[in-house]
């Protein structure tokens, strides 16, 4: 399934466009059910080198992972297999992936 993510993300960037060798801003989405939660994974997100902000949406709360990556060269299948296995630790749901476009 991971691999299975990489060219996904790969696949979805080139469709739009993007220049799949040039530095992309990237977000990862995880939904937790609780406050206390989401600090946790912010924490284990963090040290992974990624920028991260906790808010709340709805009865969940988001916590949103930031990073600048060069798609070609990053480890993709690895990003996703981390962003589910957080998720899946703090009882939580990752819901996937927004990046910037490069032209």
């Amino acid at each position: 399934m991971n691999r299975a993510f990489a060219k996904e993300v790969l696949a979805t960037l080139r469709k739009n466009g993007s220049d799949v060798t040039k530095p992309h801003c990237f977000e990862f989405y995880i939904y937790v059910p609780k406050q206390a939660y989401a600090a946790k994974a912010a924490n284990k997100i963090r040290q992974s080198g990624f920028a991260v902000e906790i808010s709340r949406s709805g009865k969940r709360w988001l916590v949103l992972a930031s990073k600048t990556l060069i798609p070609a060269t990053a480890d993709l299948a690895d990003q996703g297999r981390f962003f589910r296995e957080v998720a899946q630790a703090v009882g939580g749901d990752f819901d996937g992936w927004e990046s910037e476009l490069m032209k």
